[in-house]
């Protein structure tokens, strides 16, 4: 067909459809790259002093995933820990990447260059590889996400095909694959150049549109019969049924906040469950909680919160007889993100102490 751009490299169908970037990466290669490190190490040689490495990457995934989980910063990638770090079944290509980050952070514990480390050896890879090469990795992929110049863009590729070399050297597919000659492997390499074209490669990500399909197809898919002459109807049902009681739900809110007259603007600080620590001039402390308008309730506080609260009342010269109030929660808003901090004495059933004084200025009088 004389005239019509169909297939030339620019205007043609691989001119505007650039490779899907979620499924190339994230369901794509860090997917294969978990699959690789698995399968690697659990046909290792066995080395003496090391039990089950795949167990000991295990556990300390979940401590490292526990101890994210409790950081207050956000930018963190979320991961999983519902079926374990090597494992492939009940998890999200978001928190596959999240999973891969968490490995990065295990291989710097003295537990993994003790048991991980000497298994590696064996297997022909250094520790310090794999380090640098996860990093790299999980750098390139936030670098497709961000908004980049377009020169850092065209000088991008000999470094992107760095990262590629080391994720075929260091992470082998084995035999019964076609090893890394597979189309996400391919279209990782394309990535740059539709970045020249398109620009960010969220402008082709497919996340958003992956959340949504698992909505109003998969979840409401799974309330159906299953059967193929009559699956679409009744997942449409099904999404129209979904939508019609969270808009009822909705208009009941509204409804309920009208009624109650609720101050729908959310204050600058927001503070609950308020407890009182009441100190005599022996310095004994009593602490309680309003359970009611009327009636309170002794609650017990960590030692070392009321001893931090007495020298700090010391040191600024008081002789005793006051009280403190103190809060389990607080919101505010922190570099433009609303924040909730929770303060608790226990974490998973054990001793957690964890607290901070905060001074507030009064800038209204």
């Amino acid at each position: 067909m004389e005239g019509v751009p169909i297939s030339t490299k620019y205007l043609g169908v691989y001119g505007v459809f650039p490779p899907e970037l979620l499924h190339t990466t994230d369901e794509g290669l860090t997917k294969y790259i978990l699959a690789s490190l698995k399968k690697r190490l659990s046909n290792a040689p066995s080395v003496r002093g090391v039990t089950s490495i795949v167990n000991t990457i295990e556990m300390l995934h979940q401590l490292i995933h526990g101890a994210l989980n409790r950081n207050s910063e956000r930018d963190i990638p979320d991961g999983s820990d519902r079926a374990g770090l090597l494992q492939d079944t009940y998890i999200g290509a978001s928190e596959r990447k999240g999973n891969l980050f968490r490995l990065l952070l295990l291989t710097y514990t003295d537990t993994a260059w003790d048991q991980l480390d000497p298994v590696l050896v064996e297997c022909g890879i250094g520790m310090v590889e794999i380090q640098e090469c996860l990093k790299m990795y999980l750098s390139m992929c936030e670098w497709f996400h961000d908004n980049n110049t377009v020169e850092e863009v065209d000088q991008a590729r000999p470094l992107i095909a760095s990262v590629i070399d080391d994720v075929q050297r260091l992470f082998e597919r084995g035999a019964g694959t076609n090893g890394w000659k597979i189309p996400k492997t391919h279209g990782l390499t394309k990535i740059q150049y539709y970045m020249q074209r398109f620009g960010s490669a969220f402008n082709f990500y497919g996340g958003p549109g992956e959340s949504h399909h698992k909505k109003f197809v998969k979840d409401t898919g799974s309330n159906t019969q299953k059967r193929i002459s009559s699956f679409s109807g009744q997942a449409a049902k099904r999404s129209y049924e979904r939508q019609l009681v969270d808009g009822v739900k909705g208009m009941m809110e509204r409804q309920r906040r009208k009624r109650r007259k609720l101050n729908l603007l959310t204050p600058e600080f927001y503070t609950n469950g308020a407890y009182l620590i009441d100190f005599d001039n022996q310095w004994n402390a009593v602490t309680t909680k309003a359970v009611s308008a009327r009636r309170s309730k002794y609650i017990d506080v960590p030692n070392g919160l009321t001893g931090t609260l007495a020298k700090f009342a010391i040191a600024k010269g008081c002789r005793g007889g006051f009280k403190a109030k103190g809060y389990g929660m607080c919101q505010f808003d922190l570099d433009g993100r609303r924040e909730t901090f929770r303060s608790t004495s226990s974490y998973l059933n054990k001793e957690w102490m964890d607290w901070c004084m905060v001074k507030f200025e009064d800038t209204n009088g």
